[in-house]
């Protein structure tokens, strides 16, 4: 049986495209996603500042921080380091005023709720 050979894919995080969300200072780039699973491989690029709702993870979430860091009610967590978020586990993940931008590798198993939305959100 031959193996087949792909062709590595090289990503330049500073060059790379991000859509807006309505979270100030929150973007994302979706890897890949099946919106009748819930089930999402994400980059979530988050600014000095800026902070994504307070939300559960309905099927549990693994994620790796490629660039800067941020913070939640667990902890902190640099760049390089891997979170796991068991299934119905919640946080509200956000980066120091004073912190560098945040670039997170995520796996989302099976979807979120959001919790409290921001008060952005409410006006």
């Amino acid at each position: 049986m031959g193996l087949r050979r792909t062709e590595a894919v090289v990503a330049d995080l500073g060059a790379m495209e991000f859509t807006e969300t309505s979270y100030p200072g929150v973007s994302v780039r979706f890897l890949a996603s099946d919106r009748t699973t819930g089930y999402a491989a994400v980059l979530i690029r988050m600014e000095p500042g800026s902070s994504y709702p307070r939300h559960a993870h309905t099927g549990g979430e693994e994620l790796l921080v490629l660039r800067g860091g941020y913070e939640d009610e667990a902890g902190r967590y640099a760049a390089g380091e891997f979170r796991r978020h068991p299934p119905g586990s919640r946080h509200h993940p956000r980066v120091p005023e004073d912190g560098e931008t945040c670039i997170l590798f995520a796996i989302a198993r099976e979807g979120i709720e959001i919790l409290d939305e921001p008060e952005h959100q409410s006006r």
